[in-house]
């Protein structure tokens, strides 16, 4: 009962002082066997003639020691200092006609997983009318940032100020609502993401977190990285600032095992983007499973180890790639838009239900993957999707874990042993699902 009255305390607190998180720098739906109902799209506004496009960026980093995650060492490692600032970014799309849905990625590793989403979800709901379907909540799988749900007093006085900060930029976001027409492009880095299990000379296999003690010498990766960069360049009217989509995959774990709050490569990367562009940037983690920002094969990588030093020059040479393409006038070119479409379903496999969402506007569309997406699965919903682009939205309305491909399966390791996905083939059939209902989407624009 104590507990309860804290937290109310706590939220009535935090409303009082909710301009502190205003520091911004600025359905078609239907079940089908095999799965639930999925929900109706709630959320039509009078549109203005045109498409257009909101952006928020609001700081949620905490001003005490708070418990860190993604080290599976949560209950003791706590924050000592902060190398870089950590935000939520919020995109809103609206079409012609007034449809909207909002896309909330945050710099945590999940943006809290089902809990966070649970909490927040409702308080946009009642503030701005938009149901579960047209509202994303995820993160970067950042290792240096904060975990959701722990009850200590400085844990629980944050998560009240992050969730009033994710309603906050939500609002900022609609707010800041302009016309826009869309560049989509793609591109790629080079030696800055690995897939982290290796092939042995005695033929056996290890990964960074299984069967360390083989000492057997390295031959290969267990499969070549994907190494794509998609890019989506909204170019707004009037005074609005741009803002540049960046979708590529690799562990945000560059940054290394420290009690320091940073939002890892990512942080770095946005920063070079926004200061060479003018424009807003945002970055989405693709199907990051089996990849890391380092390689064990001496020499593979530019940046080398771990670290903070290591983590900037690593987002820094991912942003020297972005802008290479953004601005060699060949990369980018533009694309349709079109209305909002949503579909919002509970993907069941064998084992369990995840939520999955497909978003369409347009020529462009996205995915939220509620698991670590081993690369080739998501490589594989990029490659084959109807529409001019599918940005990967990782780490997004989902509980986590694993989820390897049939070769991530036969050959174990760690990513197998932590997954709820126990049956070969649960990736494949995930990959089919999404390219299903994003083929319904193409269909029905």
């Amino acid at each position: 009962m104590m507990k309860k009255l804290i937290c109310v305390l706590m939220a009535l607190a935090m409303l009082l002082t909710l301009a502190a998180c205003g520091g911004t720098d600025a359905s078609e739906a239907g079940g089908e066997n095999g799965t639930e109902e999925g929900t109706g799209s709630g959320a039509e506004t009078q549109g203005s003639g045109q498409f257009e496009v909101g952006f928020a960026k609001v700081d949620i980093t905490p001003d005490k020691p708070v418990h860190l995650a993604s080290y599976g060492d949560a209950d003791t490692r706590i924050s000592e200092s902060v190398s870089h600032p950590i935000f939520v970014h919020t995109v809103a799309l609206r079409d012609a006609d007034g449809g909207t849905v909002v896309i909330l990625t945050t710099d945590l590793s999940w943006g809290g997983g089902k809990e966070a989403m649970n909490d927040i979800r409702p308080m946009i709901e009642e503030r701005f009318g938009l149901t579960k379907d047209r509202v994303m909540i995820g993160g970067i799988h950042n290792h240096n940032a904060m975990d959701y749900g722990y009850p200590d007093a400085n844990d629980q006085e944050w998560m009240v100020f992050y969730q009033n900060c994710m309603v906050e930029s939500v609002q900022q976001a609609l707010d800041d609502l302009a016309p826009a027409r869309v560049e989509i492009g793609r591109t790629a880095t080079k030696n800055l993401t690995f897939v982290r299990r290796y092939l042995l000379e005695n033929g056996n296999y290890k990964g960074d977190n299984f069967n360390m003690d083989d000492n057997s010498p390295i031959v290969s990766h267990e499969s070549e990285a994907d190494e794509e960069v998609q890019l989506v360049r909204f170019v707004r009217e009037g005074e609005h600032k741009d803002i540049v989509m960046v979708n590529w995959q690799a562990h945000a774990a560059k940054h290394g095992h420290t009690r320091s709050i940073s939002a890892d490569f990512a942080g770095p990367l946005r920063d070079k983007v926004e200061e060479a562009t003018g424009a807003w940037c945002v970055f989405y983690q693709g199907a990051c499973g089996n990849l890391n920002p380092t390689s064990r094969i001496e020499g593979e990588c530019p940046t080398g180890g771990n670290g903070y030093e290591n983590a900037v020059k690593h987002g820094e040479l991912v942003a020297d790639v972005v802008l290479k393409a953004l601005n060699d006038g060949t990369t980018m070119k533009e694309i349709n838009t079109g209305r909002v479409q949503v579909h919002q379903e509970n993907f069941i496999t064998d084992e369990s239900f995840d939520e999955s969402n497909t978003i369409a506007c347009g020529d462009l569309s996205f995915v939220t993957l509620p698991a670590e997406f081993f690369d080739c699965l998501g490589k594989t919903i990029k490659d084959d999707t109807p529409f001019e682009m599918t940005v990967l939205l990782g780490f997004h309305c989902g509980p986590g874990q694993y989820l390897p491909s049939m070769e991530g399966y036969m050959h174990g390791g760690y990513e197998v042993r932590n997954t709820r996905y126990t049956r070969a083939g649960s990736g494949e059939r995930f990959v089919e699902f999404y390219l299903e209902k994003l083929n319904a989407l193409f269909a029905e624009r």
